[in-house]
């Protein structure tokens, strides 16, 4: 189990065991949900509670998603504050140093052939 799943339950299960407390400090000990009518406010209040704190939530995480979606759409021409131009200017210089990289080890590849074929020649020689 992961920590944020532990943490989570045992969020939860502090809070159901703080509404079994409630619930116990408001009705008393003989407690019959059916019957009482403290019960029935106290069920309307609950369901408002959870439908205001859902709504709540709801609202922060459109607003939330709307806010990263805008400043992407925002930011969408710009790569960690390089400009396009700038990227593509890199990319180029990058391919040139890559390509003048090529040429060298082709040149030292045909050097140690010829020092290869020259160290031959003398031991056969």
């Amino acid at each position: 189990m992961t920590r944020e799943f532990v943490a989570k339950g045992a969020i939860v299960f502090i809070l159901i065991l703080l509404g079994a407390v409630t619930l116990r400090f408001f009705f008393g000990d003989p407690f019959m949900p059916g019957s009482s009518p403290r019960f029935v406010s106290f069920a309307i209040a609950l369901a408002l509670g959870i439908l205001l704190i859902g709504g709540t939530v709801a609202v922060t995480v459109f607003a939330l998603g709307y806010v990263m979606i805008y400043l992407k759409r925002r930011n969408s021409g710009q790569t960690h504050g390089i400009e396009t131009d700038q990227k593509e200017a890199f990319k180029t210089r990058l391919n040139e140093v890559d390509q003048r990289l090529t040429d060298v080890q082709d040149i030292l590849i045909t050097i140690d052939e010829k020092l290869s074929r020259l160290q031959e020649n003398r031991s056969t020689g």
